[in-house]
């Protein structure tokens, strides 16, 4: 029984009329009557906390509210939960679990309303009357707010301390991470014209962890040759080439040395399981786009790979911080993480990868890949490497590889810059999104080596 069939045979059972609506269907409801539930836990035990679709969920104002010191549940622990209640998904029925419910007071105890599971991909509508009937132990409290431009502002203005601090930590070279020495040796052969295979090769075979990823990486059935592969050389001119290769191995090398947790939306597992999907999906998109484009697939590889080491470097510097924009996006799934890190940081991933990655002098292309991938509207010479990488980002959210907020369609203006169409990008896309066991292996290297 799929976990989403669980959901709708309980309403079933307890003979609530709903209907389920299909996530590429549009919907009668009005959007401000959509809600969302997000898994919190304390030292008492979970609670199931319920809040319109769109609005913030104030993590704070919850705590204060309940007077307990609740945290959302991230990935796994809630995948134990799930199945230690029946299997169901996540849906803001308090009743299905039988754990405390915080609901947002002012969501409508009358008419339509429409609810959605945790990962904003099921859809079911029924009568607001019912959706209250169905909690359990309900407590009804304020604790979210609407987003709007008032409140990113006043939250800016909140956090500019920290702000501060973040700009300061960033000026302060001998403060940031050094660059690994293998990450330069190999910056040293790529900018040589007179480097070959071998060269590369030479380098990389001095860490044997790097090499092996890098065979693994050539025989995987993602890329489907049935050859032998036993060498770094024979990945480089059999299968991989030596762009990639190397832009495969610089973002390896570049990731190691970061202290990062291993939890959460941005965690260091998520982190690589995301960075893999977009480098994958960015490189294997690029070959689709004209040749006058000028673009390069390994360089659109780099770019996917390294577009959001901002978040290691927030993480790195500023544990603290980090832990809380970690929280705040998993108790937001809906809204965009840029946002998020306005309300609750003052401070942008973007701008933080940016400063990193040209310190360390690494192409330029990449940094502002870096720096741009989540800005439609940005136009130069190398934009492109920053489209790609938001495309990736779009598929990976209208496929539900990953879920840390909510992607409409490719811009218009994107598709023009890549001279690609929608149709061009999913049979490009495909084999990637097909490909999962042997990506999420990858990422699972990356995140112990890191």
């Amino acid at each position: 029984m799929s976990s989403f069939k669980a959901v709708l045979d309980f309403l079933d059972q307890q003979a609530v009329p709903h209907q389920v609506i299909p996530v590429t269907d549009s919907s009668a409801i009005d959007r401000s009557r959509w809600v969302r539930p997000v898994l919190f836990r304390d030292l008492d035990g979970f609670a199931l906390v319920i809040s319109p679709l769109d609005e913030f969920l104030d993590i704070e104002a919850l705590r204060g509210a309940t007077g307990r010191e609740l945290r959302p549940v991230f990935t796994e622990i809630r995948a134990d939960f799930l199945n230690n209640h029946g299997g169901a998904d996540l849906f803001p029925l308090g009743a299905i679990y039988k754990v405390p419910t915080f609901i947002q007071r002012d969501i409508p105890r009358d008419g339509p309303l429409g609810i959605v599971d945790g990962d904003n991909i099921n859809r079911i509508e029924m009568d607001a009357g019912n959706f209250w009937q169905l909690q359990f132990e309900p407590t009804d409290i304020a604790f979210t707010t609407p987003v709007t431009a008032a409140l990113i502002e006043e939250r800016i203005q909140r956090h500019a301390f920290s702000r501060k601090r973040i700009e300061a930590m960033l000026g302060d070279v001998e403060g940031l991470p050094a660059m690994p020495e293998m990450s330069t040796r190999i910056l040293q052969v790529t900018g040589d014209p007179d480097s070959d295979a071998t060269d590369l090769a030479r380098v990389i075979e001095v860490d044997p962890s790097l090499s092996a990823q890098i065979i693994s990486y050539a025989t995987s059935a993602f890329y489907g040759y049935r050859g032998e592969i036993s060498s770094v050389r024979d990945a480089i001119s059999r299968v991989l080439g030596f762009d990639l290769v190397a832009n495969i191995a610089l973002g390896i090398a570049i990731g190691t040395g970061f202290r990062v947790t291993a939890d959460g939306p941005i965690g260091l597992s998520a982190f690589w399981r995301h960075a893999v999907y977009t480098s994958a999906l960015a490189e294997r998109i690029s070959k689709a786009v004209p040749r006058d484009r000028g673009v390069k697939s390994g360089m659109a590889y780099l770019s996917g790979l390294l577009h959001d080491f901002g978040f290691l470097l927030l993480g790195h510097l500023m544990p603290d911080v980090f832990k809380a924009l970690n929280q705040a996006i998993a108790a937001n799934p809906t809204i965009e993480v840029t946002t998020l890190e306005d309300l609750v940081v003052g401070f942008r991933h973007t701008d933080m990868g940016d400063q990193l990655l040209q310190q360390w002098k690494i192409h330029d292309e990449a940094v502002l890949a870096a720096r741009h991938h989540h800005n439609p509207d940005y136009r130069d010479e190398m934009a492109a490497y920053a489209h790609l990488t938001l495309v990736a980002e779009h598929l990976l959210h209208e496929h539900g590889v990953v879920s840390d907020s909510s992607f409409g369609p490719v811009p218009e203006s994107t598709l023009a810059l890549l001279g690609l169409t929608e149709q061009a990008i999913a049979k490009a896309a495909r084999p990637v999104l097909e490909a999962c066991a042997g990506l999420d292996t990858l990422a699972q290297m990356l995140g112990q080596k890191s």
